[in-house]
């Protein structure tokens, strides 16, 4: 399966490509909606191969077709920039798409290549970005590529020690085999394959899975050489650690964002029956360093962890309220996990991959979501920065201000209200103009306040 050459063949001599978007730099004006795509929605049932809906280790038929099908759902959600996970044809049962055994081949599972450019095609005449899930640690078990090419990989070994960077880097992780990047065959490999599919699909971004468990020198090397040919083309990695400076350490790669797994902890240690709002400063504290906070992504909730609403216990819709008020209010990208809007719940993996309840697509957000997208369009939030005014453990107090004025935002984890000294100054209500701007946080509520 020695195909290197044949394939930079291939790249050097296709005729028409397609072209990533890039009418705007991606920022914290963006919304992004994470969608496994297996488990969105099917639009075309003659991909559905070995389907069995009844297992969530299974393939259920989503498809790139279903997307393109409900890509008026999302605008009017207002999402801006949809993440998918891979596409690459994977091994048996790889219905997440994170066991790749061909680099160069789309999952069939999931459609065609040309589906997949018309997807992205689609959405760029909508003025929307896809970013999509790229692996390049590991391939899947059982791997072709593997039993093909067996030098191209790290030593079969377990990772016992998280401290250690050579088992983090080196080692199988839940016994996938582990490239060796440093091998110039595997590098080549796995960078033109990655420069193939943006040639051919147009696609704005890739999601790094698994960063850390990859050499940084060779992130460097993988970035670089995509910007050569995509200067504009955006990276967002996923660093599993609850640390700010060693997500930041990863940048030096040239990735723009990282997924922000330090906020989510502090997310769900805040917005909780019982919880403590002086997490999210914490964290606040710890990331100043960080060289680009605006192209981070924020989230609540991801198909590798519970799902938000499972977790915090009694009063989670009303928490789940506060934590999305969080993430789209404080200047980086929020990441909405598909069916969070609706309420979806789901325990460990696979139970929070179920698929999306189109029977019952009622936004559970409502009419808080409207107003929220609302205030990302004005341009205090679009300029301003932000800073915490008062924090306990019950209740947070920030605000967004920028030349034009200001937004101050509260929030309250108890099951009764919360009144703060405060004089109400040049401001309205934002969520109700006819309510008083009085300070008084309502029981597990939240108050959003507007400069006149």
């Amino acid at each position: 399966m020695k195909k290197i050459g044949f394939l930079l063949l291939i790249i050097l001599i296709v005729g028409c490509t397609a072209s990533p978007i890039a009418d705007r730099e991606i920022g914290p004006d963006e919304v992004m909606y994470f969608i496994l795509t297996d488990r969105f929605r099917d639009g075309d049932q003659s991909n559905n191969y070995d389907v069995d809906k009844s297992d969530l280790k299974r393939y259920h038929g989503g498809d790139f077709q279903g997307i393109r099908d409900q890509l008026d759902y999302l605008e009017d959600l207002g999402i801006t920039m949809v993440w998918i996970t891979p596409v690459q044809q994977n091994t048996a049962n790889g219905y997440h798409g994170y066991w790749i055994d061909d680099f160069y081949a789309i999952e069939p599972h999931l459609g065609t290549l040309e589906d997949l450019k018309g997807l992205t095609e689609e959405m760029h005449r909508r003025g929307m970005k896809l970013i999509v899930d790229f692996v390049i640690n590991h391939t899947g078990y059982d791997s072709q590529i593997l039993e093909d090419n067996p030098d191209w990989f790290h030593p079969d070994r377990s990772i016992h020690n998280w401290s250690d960077k050579q088992q983090v880097e080196q080692g199988w992780l839940a016994g996938l085999p582990d490239f060796d990047q440093t091998n110039p065959e595997v590098a080549d490999y796995l960078i033109n394959s990655a420069l193939w599919l943006i040639e051919e699909t147009g696609i704005d971004g890739f999601r790094l899975d698994t960063v850390r468990h990859v050499d940084l020198d060779f992130w460097n090397t993988f970035v670089d050489r995509i910007r050569q040919d995509y200067p504009d083309f955006y990276f967002i990695g996923e660093v599993y650690n609850y640390n700010p400076p060693v997500l930041n350490h990863y940048k030096q790669s040239g990735i723009d964002g990282m997924l922000n797994y330090p906020m989510y902890q502090a997310i769900l240690t805040a917005f909780r029956d019982n919880g403590s709002m002086t997490a999210i400063e914490t964290v606040m504290n710890r990331s100043q360093n960080d060289p680009s906070p605006e192209r981070n992504g924020m989230f609540v909730d991801n198909h590798d962890n519970k799902r938000f609403l499972s977790q915090v216990g009694d009063g989670g819709l009303d928490y789940l309220k506060q934590a999305i008020t969080f993430i789209m209010t404080t200047r980086q990208i929020p990441v909405i996990y598909y069916g969070t809007e609706v309420g979806m719940e789901g325990w460990d993996d696979p139970d929070n991959r179920r698929g999306f309840p189109w029977d019952d697509t009622e936004n559970r957000l409502e009419p808080l979501w409207s107003k929220l997208l609302e205030l990302r369009s004005d341009n205090i939030y679009k300029q301003g920065s932000v800073v915490i005014l008062d924090v306990s453990k019950e209740y947070l107090l920030y605000q967004i201000e920028s030349d034009e004025g200001r937004f101050v935002i509260g929030m309250n984890n108890l099951t009764e209200p919360v009144h703060l000294n405060r004089e109400p100054g040049e401001l309205t209500n934002f969520l109700d103009p006819e309510a008083a701007v009085d300070f008084v946080i309502p029981a597990r509520g939240i108050i959003i306040y507007r400069s006149k």
